[in-house]
């Protein structure tokens, strides 16, 4: 199954709500750290506050000897709760009430230090009590013990102050954000589709929104460009290819002609005119020329590839005909070659015979120089749903794996010394003209089997075995 793909603005989406749901959480811990480390701070204070306050004034109390009455005063002035303490210690950091049980907190190597048990939760500080103002002379120390204290609703509604102004700027950012980036892929969008529907005529009026998509507008431009300087030099490829292929078409009417000027100087010279089969002959060779010089015309003003007016042409008549002309040519005659028709039609195509003559010629001639001397070549046709099959087989040398995919391309010859590369990429062209398909299979030193699929209607029938030429 076909995965789809996101869009811009959906991935951008995705990620806006990734980044800020990320955000909440980092705020959440980030607010209880910054809250828990003030409440650490708060209750640091009033530890120290109580152990100072207590020192100073107790210190009449706790010299007169009112040890109990001291801790007492001191533990309701200060609201302690039952975890919370106030002791008395004398110089040897010893508590002054016989029996008093305390513990001293482990992680206080000093005296006048805040000591914090991560454990307990318990904040402690001995200060020292004086015996006169000079601060000179120790008497003992007050030890004070409380518990961390957390306001937790004052640590609630901070948090959710700062989520709430982190959800106003959020809110704002996604739909900034969602707005700018919005805008950059319409226009994408607006590009892509003008570069789809017709590439040439892509343009951009007044440059693109934003200089980041500069590059972008270049290299589209460039590409217009590239594909205009591409599409000159494959009509002048192309104009070039169909001269040539005129060319190649002309040359063999004219070399057959030359043949028949010769005979018809034998004729004459033995019977006095020549005979009817010969001006008959001679007569099909001009009207061969004549055609080609009708191509000439539509060339000179530029509507290659249409015809100037249509034609209904029998598919198995004219096969016939134009086999019969190849097997009169050098090739066939030198090679001893046997060219055999065969099959039954009774289907007409708007098809040029002309074009249709150089669809086959092209492929028959392939075929007699593939052959070896003496073979056969086989041409036959067949009618199916809407086409007729026209098929030529040879059984000669074949068409090498590493070629099969090059011989529809403009200059690829396996016969570089005779052949112009010209007769297969017109054969494709000409059976694009029409709708028609041309395909192949090849085996080496077995043969190859060309088949040209031409679109049809139903005419009149012709049924012929290896059929005989006039």
């Amino acid at each position: 199954m076909k995965q789809t793909k996101p869009s811009l603005s959906m991935l951008f989406q995705s990620k806006v709500r990734a980044w800020t749901a990320a955000s909440f959480v980092v705020a959440v811990l980030f607010s209880f750290l910054i809250l828990y480390w003030i409440s650490m701070r708060e209750s640091e204070k009033r530890a120290q506050e109580i152990a100072q306050t207590t020192a100073e004034a107790f210190r009449s109390a706790i010299l007169s000897g009112d040890i109990l009455g001291a801790e007492t005063q001191a533990k309701k002035s200060f609201q302690l709760s039952e975890t919370e303490d106030i002791v008395i210690l004398d110089a040897e950091l010893n508590p002054m009430i016989s029996g008093r049980i305390w513990s001293k907190t482990a992680s206080c190597p000093r005296i006048d230090e805040l000591c914090t048990d991560f454990f307990s939760k318990k904040i402690s500080l001995a200060v020292p009590i004086y015996f006169d103002n000079t601060k000179t002379n120790i008497h003992g120390y007050v030890f004070a013990s409380v518990r961390e204290r957390i306001n937790w609703s004052y640590m609630i509604s901070i948090t959710a102050a700062v989520l709430a102004a982190l959800l106003i700027l959020s809110l704002g950012l996604i739909a900034s954000m969602s707005s700018a980036f919005g805008t950059i892929s319409n226009d994408l969008t607006l590009w892509a589709e003008k570069l789809k529907n017709d590439p040439k005529k892509l343009s951009f009026s007044g440059g693109a929104p934003f200089r980041e998509l500069d590059p972008i507008q270049l290299a589209l431009s460039n590409l217009r460009t590239e594909i205009i300087r591409l599409e000159k030099e494959a009509r002048s490829e192309g104009k070039l290819m169909v001269l040539r292929g005129i060319a190649h078409d002309v040359m063999t009417p004219v070399s057959q002609l030359k043949k028949m000027l010769g005979v018809f100087k034998i004729q004459i010279k033995n019977e006095g005119k020549p005979t009817d089969e010969a001006i008959f002959k001679f007569d099909q060779y001009l009207k061969k020329i004549e055609r080609i010089a009708a191509q000439v015309l539509v060339l000179k003003e530029n509507q290659i590839g249409r015809d100037t007016q249509e034609e209904i042409t029998n598919l198995f008549e004219a096969t016939n005909a134009i086999a019969c002309d190849l097997r009169e040519e050098e090739v066939f005659q030198t090679g001893k070659l046997t060219l055999e028709v065969q099959g039954f039609s009774d289907r007409t195509a708007k098809v040029s015979k002309l074009d249709l003559e150089r669809v086959l010629s092209n492929l028959i001639r392939n075929a007699a120089f593939a052959s070896n001397e003496g073979q056969k070549i086989l041409v036959s046709v067949s009618d199916s749903e809407g086409v007729t099959d026209i098929l030529i087989k040879d059984f000669g040398a074949g068409i090498l794996p590493e070629n099969q995919e090059s011989i529809f391309e403009v200059d690829f010859s396996t016969r570089p010394s005779v052949g112009t590369g010209l007769g297969l990429p017109i054969v494709k062209a000409i059976c694009d003209k029409y709708g028609a398909k041309v395909l192949f299979s090849s085996t080496v030193n077995q043969g190859t089997e060309f088949r040209v699929s031409i679109p049809s209607t139903r005419g009149f029938s012709y049924e012929v075995q290896n059929s005989a030429c006039r």
